[in-house]
């Protein structure tokens, strides 16, 4: 008998919003968690035939003499060229979503978490059967962000304003807005949209 597909939560969010917050939160009550930043980076270092194909694209130099990606020369390149970003962006983005699709398949949990910036643009939005957008004031946000890291308000502001394309491009009819303002609790949040999920699809 073939076990039940997963239902899969997309995770997202801007910068200082909180979506990791969430997705631990989430994982505490059992969800299992692909963390797309972390597996991409493991994809990268670990697929020889990936490898490659990045050096073709961005140069044999971005590839050290042990075979280990220099990833600040690669970093260089990408934004320096937008042709070999989008093509490398595209080339992990297709790795991801294959390694994905193969992680699903080995589970046996009625849902699953798949934590990214870009769901957007690495086209998990239309592999997820729904989303949950992690969101915050503008300025808790700031201020979360220069708590952690050496970033202006000004350059925080920047990045806010350059990812706001890709959340506005979520499919609608999936996103449920997930509040971390400090002020209400994530858990309940999180707890209701779990189960409104599980009896929609049930």
């Amino acid at each position: 008998m073939q076990r039940p597909t997963p239902i899969l939560v997309g995770v997202t969010g801007g910068i200082g919003a909180g979506k990791s917050v969430v997705c631990r939160i989430a994982a505490l009550q059992g969800l299992p968690l692909y963390d797309c930043d972390i597996e991409a980076r493991r994809i990268m270092d670990s697929d020889m035939r990936i490898k490659q194909t990045l050096a073709q694209i961005a140069g044999q130099e971005v590839l050290r003499p042990d075979g280990e990606i220099d990833r600040l020369l690669l970093a260089k390149h990408l934004f320096a060229d937008a042709d070999v970003r989008r093509r490398v962006n595209e080339l992990v983005h297709v790795a991801v979503r294959s390694h994905l699709a193969e992680w699903v398949a080995s589970l046996s949990a009625p849902a699953a978490l798949v934590e990214s910036a870009i769901l957007y643009t690495s086209g998990l939005d239309r592999m997820v059967d729904s989303i949950w957008l992690v969101d915050a004031p503008e300025q808790v946000r700031i201020d979360r962000v220069m708590k952690r890291s050496a970033l202006t308000a000004e350059q925080v502001k920047a990045r806010i304003e350059a990812q706001r394309r890709e959340f506005e491009s979520l499919p609608a009819e999936k996103v449920s807005l997930v509040s971390n303002d400090g002020l209400h609790p994530l858990l309940p949040q999180i707890e209701f949209l779990l189960n409104t999920i599980l009896n929609t699809h049930a």
